[in-house]
């Protein structure tokens, strides 16, 4: 059972168990600088914090492998190796934006749907 399945089926969600990434790896966690918020499952909130909870959920996405995945997944993957932490935050925030699970934008695109059903009823 994967980390979104298990976080949504209790209707709970957590940070990814201790048998993540970096747990294995024996390192320590590299933390972004401010969190990347979006919505997991069936439109729970979440905070991804790290570079290998950003790790997790593009392992586990079940969506379109997109190129904005695979540059998000390539720049993750390298910091997990000793790259950038910060540009593997941005191509995590652009691939949820591409997404439709970026937090903040997916709020004002379901209102804005919303209310446009709402005025054309």
């Amino acid at each position: 059972m994967t980390f979104l399945q298990r976080s949504v089926g209790s209707l709970v969600l957590g940070k990814p168990d201790n048998l993540g990434i970096a747990q294995k790896r024996g390192s320590p966690m590299k933390p972004f600088a401010k969190p990347v918020s979006i919505f997991v499952g069936l439109g729970f909130p979440m905070d991804v914090e790290s570079v290998e909870e950003a790790y997790e959920i593009l392992n586990e996405w079940v969506g379109s492998r997109s190129p904005t995945h695979a540059q998000a997944f390539a720049a993750v993957g390298a910091a997990l190796n000793g790259g950038s932490v910060s540009v593997a935050r941005i191509s995590f925030e652009a691939f949820a934006r591409r997404a439709g699970i970026l937090a903040p934008e997916a709020l004002e695109l379901a209102a804005a749907k919303a209310a446009e059903e709402w005025l054309s009823a």
